[in-house]
């Protein structure tokens, strides 16, 4: 029995052709988000180890010309799973909000030193077992779009909206009662 291998697959804007970074054997690579900086691409993504199932976040510099990874390092590694490492900028920082539902909360990290050095800011909202949470910024309000795992959901079944009016200083409330989409088919968030 082999387990199914996740990949970083990737294409020029005008290419047709994917490209696969593949990973030692005994990993899986997901969830990637990616950031153009200083005329770099960095790679945001999980690591899986399969001995263990436990998620680490890492980042790597995409060396375009021999098709790898490069300056690969660990930059968020906790007792609980971690993935969907979501890097957005504001105001010239960027911030992060990694999936960490097994630690019952959605939290917040600054990068101090970019790429490779990132500090816990604040927890957004607490006591919520929630995945694949995305950052949307409008006008006058932010806004989370989470998959929250209740009693009867697992994660992938339903969509929940969190609203605050500044990102650090004022608390999260949930928008609706129910969930604003209840479908296993494109509740889960996917990125940006």
């Amino acid at each position: 029995f082999v387990p199914i291998q996740w990949v970083i697959t990737y294409r020029l804007k005008n290419e047709r052709k994917w490209h696969k970074l593949i990973p030692h054997s005994s990993v899986f690579q997901a969830d990637t988000f990616v950031i153009y900086k200083d005329e770099k691409y960095y790679i945001f993504y999980e690591e899986l180890k399969f001995k263990d199932y436990h998620g680490y976040l890492i980042v790597g510099e995409l060396d375009i010309k021999n098709n790898v990874l490069i300056n690969k390092k660990v930059i968020l590694e906790q007792d609980c799973h971690l993935s969907y490492p979501n890097v957005f900028e504001e105001n010239g920082i960027y911030y992060m909000i990694p999936e960490s539902a097994q630690a019952c909360s959605i939290d917040l990290y600054e990068c101090t030193s970019f790429p490779y050095s990132w500090q816990k800011k604040q927890t957004l909202i607490d006591n919520i077992c929630a995945v694949d949470t995305t950052p949307l910024k409008t006008n006058d309000a932010w806004y989370l779009f989470t998959s929250e795992k209740l009693k009867g959901a697992g994660g992938n079944e339903e969509l929940t909206i969190y609203k605050s009016t500044h990102l650090f200083n004022k608390p999260f409330k949930k928008l609706y009662k129910n969930p604003v989409v209840t479908d296993v088919t494109n509740a889960r968030m996917g990125g940006h």
